[in-house]
């Protein structure tokens, strides 16, 4: 992926607003559509069509903070739902769907160059998931080489020794 063109003081100002505003409209729709409430699907599925509708409008890919506060919930909150209702209730299938679906946006935004790689991989480890699944141990067996006799030791101090007295200490003594 290219990297972006440097922007100006004046562009990132104007992409920040723009971050901004949304958030703003967010906690407005938020506000404005009241809290949600989680037993009921049919309503959790209605504002999560307004929600990616809202995305697509802007041009920008759903998380789960804005979905979260979009449904006038926190992320932890859809978070203790998901874990505290059987793996059969409905809402909780229907919240690990749509959170499999923002996965798999993220993923294609990245191979299509939309999102940055390191980015989306970060994210999809700290908010889908993801899992390194091979771990490599390296073990060192000699760290220090080979053992060497007496000999070679000798030998290595008098090849690389630079203007130096040494005494030979056998057993701790001198």
């Amino acid at each position: 992926m290219p990297r972006p063109k440097k922007e100006t003081a004046e562009q990132k100002k104007q992409n920040v607003a723009e971050i901004i505003s949304r958030g703003l409209g967010i906690l407005e729709t938020a506000r404005e559509l009241g809290t949600v409430k989680l037993e009921d699907t049919n309503a959790v599925k209605e504002r999560t069509m307004l929600y990616l509708n809202d995305c697509m409008n802007n041009g920008v890919l759903p998380d789960n903070q804005s979905y979260a506060l979009v449904l006038g919930h926190t992320p932890s909150t859809i978070t203790a739902y998901i874990r505290s209702h059987s793996e059969t209730d409905e809402t909780r299938m229907y919240f690990e769907q749509v959170r499999e679906l923002f996965s798999s946006m993220l993923s294609q935004a990245a191979l299509n160059g939309q999102a940055n790689n390191i980015f989306a991989i970060f994210s999809q480890k700290a908010n889908f998931g993801w899992r390194e699944d091979k771990h490599i141990v390296v073990e060192h067996q000699t760290p220090l080489g080979l053992p060497k006799s007496e000999k070679e030791i000798k030998q290595l101090r008098d090849k690389y020794a630079i203007d130096a007295k040494y005494e030979d200490v056998k057993d701790g003594s001198n």
